[in-house]
């Protein structure tokens, strides 16, 4: 009896101490797994930018798109606008002074003081506004920029558009017909600063004849050695770049139509302005 006793409280102890070891693995276990769940909640709550809890901290990243950016003022420069007034590149002028023209010293006092007022007036930043003489208006025409330079001088009775001016000048007698398309021309050799620049077909007109465009003829740019003119376009260059409004601009005969189509630019002629 004494060792069938013995027998069985050693059997007891044994299946006792199994089920000890039994519940700290499956203890052990449970603990291990919660950890790496929580680590994973939190991992993911960093990422997210959300918690769990509430004894979790603010998250440290927070998305892009909900980053405030800095508050523009309306009177911003470069706040876009809803007007009908062209874009700033549309008033885009260029300007000389008169030393920069080299045969300027040369000239008579009124073709000084008319090339001098025509450098004037391109430094009001003026746009090319078809149908204005007036520069108070914030722009003017081809036909008005002249018009109005020349009414400066003191002249009366200058014709208002193009084809009057064109007409005006050949009924003096004043006309210098150019039919060739090269700058080195001898039609040129006769072109003096002061004179008035007369085109056709730059747009449909319903003149006799066709004047479509003026300018004046400043002279030569003392820098650059390249013929340079005064009026208002909307889209002539000046050193190669585009200028648009009342500015300075490069005088340059249109290359010849490849098409044949007499409606394209040409350059017609140029003369002295009557009473000059």
């Amino acid at each position: 009896m004494l060792v069938s006793d013995r027998f069985v409280k050693m059997k007891r102890r044994y299946f006792f101490c199994s089920g000890l070891i039994l519940l700290g693995w499956i203890s052990a276990g449970k603990m291990s797994g919660a950890s790496a769940d929580s680590a994973v909640d939190r991992s993911q709550s960093i990422y997210t930018g959300t918690t769990n809890t509430a004894t979790d901290s603010a998250p440290i990243t927070r998305s892009p798109e909900k980053i405030s950016k800095p508050a523009t003022s309306s009177n911003s420069t470069n706040s876009p606008t809803s007007s009908a007034e062209p874009p700033a590149s549309s008033i885009h002028v260029a300007s000389l002074t008169t030393a920069d023209l080299k045969e300027f010293a040369d000239l008579s006092p009124s073709i000084q003081a008319l090339i001098a007022d025509g450098l004037d007036i391109t430094r009001l930043n003026l746009k090319y506004q078809y149908g204005s003489d007036d520069p108070k208006s914030g722009g003017m025409d081809c036909s008005g920029t002249v018009h109005y330079l020349l009414e400066q001088t003191g002249l009366k009775d200058v014709p208002r558009d193009a084809s009057e001016l064109y007409a005006w000048v050949w009924k003096e007698g004043h006309i210098r017909p150019v039919v060739s398309s090269n700058p080195k021309t001898f039609e040129l050799d006769r072109l003096k600063p002061g004179d008035l620049l007369f085109w056709i077909g730059t747009y449909d007109v319903q003149h006799d004849p066709p004047i479509s465009h003026v300018m004046i003829y400043l002279g030569t740019n003392r820098k650059t050695g390249q013929r340079v003119m005064i009026g208002a376009s909307e889209g002539r260059t000046y050193e190669g770049k585009p200028r648009y409004g009342v500015s300075v601009f490069d005088f340059v005969l249109p290359k010849p139509s490849r098409s044949g189509d007499e409606s394209e630019s040409r350059f017609i002629g140029y003369g002295p302005v009557p009473g000059l």
